[in-house]
């Protein structure tokens, strides 16, 4: 890949598991919270918008969000941990490492998620 190409979303398709004692017991976002009892199987899957690789070869993931009257601290708390799981898909899947993860939010602008 060049560095800053942006890659399909096909190719990011991220399908995981994962036990439930290290995941989160309530989904995020949009989805239906649900309670995970300990050592339960999590089956994970989604699709990130996209993912580019910079100039210094580390990847920077990003993800949109149509969420209305959120704010930053709002959205990383609704998102953090979906991007969370797309930087340890693209890293345990691709083997590349994610520097960065952003949300592009339609009413608040780029927010920049830490590791979370």
């Amino acid at each position: 890949r060049n560095v800053g190409e942006i890659w399909s979303t096909g190719e990011a398709q991220v399908v995981g598991e994962m036990l439930g004692d290290n995941a989160d017991n309530k989904t995020q976002g949009d989805h239906e919270n649900k309670e995970v009892g300990d050592n339960s199987l999590v089956i994970v899957q989604g699709i990130i918008d996209g993912y580019y690789v910079d100039e210094t070869g580390d990847v920077v993931i990003m993800d949109y969000k149509t969420d209305r009257g959120a704010d930053g601290p709002e959205l990383i708390r609704r998102h953090g941990r979906q991007l969370e799981l797309y930087r340890e898909a693209v890293e345990g899947i691709k083997g590349l490492k994610v520097s960065r993860t952003y949300i592009y939010s339609l009413d608040e602008g780029v927010v920049e998620v830490a590791r979370y």
